[in-house]
């Protein structure tokens, strides 16, 4: 059965190597091998590789690279459209309660103000969305 080692250098993972030899292995000089555990099966835990660091036993992934602007942007017109959807809902609750005059814990006129802050972000998101270019900041709810 092999097993798997990460070979570490100045605390940094600079190869991965699958050793299934009777004797143990070693490189000498500032490299250190570290037996990587084996993730089970139904697992979704990363196996650590190539430049990955280690430090005091634990294995951490380097950071993920930054999003380009076009990936950004699309992230943006997503979260413009969640938000959109978030904003919908909550319009359609609020005049629900209008139409049932069901103001419990609170005034209709503060109903109404909380109607207004969110329909014209609505509004806003709508506009953002139509232009298509999630370069621009999004729109912000105010607070109700």
């Amino acid at each position: 059965m092999s097993t798997t080692y990460a070979v570490i250098e100045n605390g940094m993972v600079v190869n991965v190597i699958i050793w299934d030899g009777v004797t143990s292995i070693g490189f000498g000089g500032d490299q250190l091998t570290i037996q990587i555990a084996q993730s089970g099966v139904g697992t979704s835990a990363p196996i650590p590789g190539i430049g990955w660091s280690y430090e005091n036993g634990v294995f951490t992934p380097p950071p993920s690279p930054p999003l380009t602007p076009e990936s950004m942007a699309a992230k943006n017109l997503a979260l413009a459209q969640a938000a959109y959807n978030v904003a919908t809902a909550k319009i359609t609750a609020l005049n629900e309660q209008i139409a049932d005059a069901d103001y419990a814990g609170t005034t209709e006129d503060e109903v109404n103000d909380e109607l207004t802050a969110w329909t014209d972000y609505r509004k806003q998101l709508r506009a953002y969305i139509k232009t298509g270019d999630g370069n621009l900041a999004l729109p912000v709810v105010q607070a109700v």
